[in-house]
């Protein structure tokens, strides 16, 4: 029996969504600004919103553009550690689909690869985003 692969980090792109919260600080600064009977204060506000919606549309891409970078590194220097076995409930990686991250985060219940009984084989290291955790950088799985 082959592996199919479900998952891997090395195909993953910058997800781009949450540079559209910089786009939204940005245009609330701009209405802000654009309102006549702005106080000095008011003023502030919306040049910090600009700053911060610049910052978010700039650094959020470059950070998850060099997380992308270095596991797609690790997995091409194989460098990444290696489990293998069925999936038993007990045994446990901590991934969500709510982590920013380009490794794997696609749990079960939304529609995710990895389900109790599977025969499979995970690539893994440390996370660079979340201290103490693995970043899974690539699943296969048994056919």
């Amino acid at each position: 029996m082959e592996y199919e692969t479900v998952f891997d980090v090395s195909q993953q792109g910058v997800r781009w969504f949450p540079s559209v919260l910089g786009v939204g600080f940005i245009l609330f600064g701009l209405v802000l600004l654009k309102n006549k009977g702005s106080s000095k204060g008011t003023n502030l506000k919306a040049y910090f919103a600009i700053l911060v919606g610049i910052l978010s549309c700039i650094g959020i891409p470059a950070f998850q553009y060099s997380n992308v970078f270095y596991y797609r590194q690790i997995l091409l220097q194989n460098k990444a550690q290696i489990v293998k076995g069925v999936i038993v409930d007990g045994v446990l990686f901590a991934y969500s689909d709510y982590f920013l991250t380009p490794a794997f985060n696609n749990t079960s219940s939304h529609g995710g690869p990895l389900k109790e009984g599977l025969q499979v084989r995970i690539y893994y290291t440390d996370s660079r985003e979340f201290s103490g955790y693995k970043a899974i950088l690539r699943i296969d799985v048994k056919q």
